[in-house]
């Protein structure tokens, strides 16, 4: 193997490449070393399209050979090729990749949306973090290197850096991000931040996102409403506070009124209210359905989802309301939203938290 990888001039050994040569390689001397005749029928693929990694691997073969005095077939050093170039492709693609931020307003509503759909739609590109808009320079100043920022405003201290998208994302615009993803591995342009290095910051970060997991759990409810026609939705008339961890009625309302004149969210038919307030004790979540289909910024919403969060709550917390938002990239999750009864809502919403929870424990431990 250290032959390989000086003559590929990577290191690539892991540990899912280290299981998967010795299950091969265990049959493989058997068949080498008695003699069994051997047929890889993409052996002259192989050799021509993964010609590299190929030439690197007969030179690996050559250090078995010695050990078991027996040439190894080029059947054999195909095979050995598609398991050491998958590592070595792997790699190379990831340092073709090209690291984002995604910013926001608030961090949580239509950015998580975005990221989500980003993930879907663009190959080589990495979303390291979602950052609300007013965290930017801090996050900026303690975070490792990026690429490039995505934005749903404008950004003024970071004009050159950003690409500025619709809470939609169109085709055109991820057209234009596959041109800045071209161009920034050509040229890339690094914003400098501090690489955290220790996973018991991690842990506590997790902690924190499994109690913004269990406030939401806590304060989620279902409200049915009912508004004349031809009238139009109004936050400060029709957002009933009752049962909700809610201190000031006011605030909340004035800053969910700010947030929403800032860029409207609406995915199908699910329109969507967010914000964070100091009108508000703790994370919660409210599913609110008129009696009929309402215009919402140039479409029909037949369910508005209000989710807030207090002003000064951690990251932690209100990612896991962003959560809820990135879950709107499946159509099943929308219509769960749109027609299920509060408890099937309920519990989407606990499978969607406790899974992003687990993911989360997860990374730690393969870390």
């Amino acid at each position: 193997m250290l032959k390989t990888e000086e003559a590929l001039q990577e290191p690539l050994m892991n540990s899912a490449l280290l299981e998967g040569l010795k299950n091969h390689l265990r049959s493989a001397l058997t068949r080498i070393t008695g003699g069994l005749a051997i047929h890889n029928p993409l052996l002259q693929q192989i050799q021509e399209k993964y010609k590299p990694v190929y030439n690197a691997c007969e030179q690996g073969a050559e250090v078995i050979s010695a050990e078991i005095g027996t040439p190894v077939p080029d059947a054999e050093i195909a095979f050995l090729t598609l398991h050491i170039g998958a590592s070595y492709y792997d790699r190379q693609m990831k340092q073709s990749e090209c690291r984002a931020i995604v910013v926001c307003a608030s961090g949580f509503g239509t950015s998580r949306f975005i990221s989500a759909k980003l993930k879907k739609e663009i190959r080589n590109l990495v979303i390291v973090d979602i950052v609300a808009s007013y965290q930017l320079a801090e996050w900026l100043n303690n975070h490792d290197t990026i690429d490039f920022i995505i934005s749903t405003i404008h950004l003024d201290q970071m004009k050159e850096k950003t690409v500025v998208v619709s809470p939609l994302l169109t085709e055109k615009e991820i057209d234009l991000l596959q041109t800045r993803i071209a161009n920034c591995r050509n040229n890339k342009s690094n914003v400098s931040f501090r690489i955290n290095k220790y996973r018991e910051r991690e842990y506590l970060q997790t902690a924190a996102f499994g109690e913004g997991m269990l406030q939401v759990l806590r304060h989620f409810s279902v409200r049915s409403i009912i508004i004349p026609p031809k009238k139009r939705f109004e936050i400060m008339r029709h957002i009933d506070v009752d049962g909700l961890p809610v201190a000031n009625r006011a605030v909340l309302i004035e800053d969910l009124q700010k947030r929403e004149e800032k860029g409207g969210f609406i995915v199908r038919k699910l329109a969507v209210l967010h914000t964070r307030s100091a009108g508000v004790t703790s994370l919660f979540v409210r599913l609110i359905r008129p009696d009929h289909p309402l215009p919402w910024n140039g479409k029909e919403a037949e369910a508005i989802l209000v989710m807030a969060g207090p002003a000064d709550a951690p990251l932690e917390h209100f990612a896991a309301l962003g959560e809820i938002s990135q879950s709107f990239i499946d159509e099943h999750h929308i219509e769960m939203f749109l027609k299920g009864s509060e408890e099937e809502v309920n519990q989407q919403i606990k499978r969607i938290l406790v899974k992003a929870y687990e993911t989360r424990l997860q990374n730690i431990g393969e870390k």
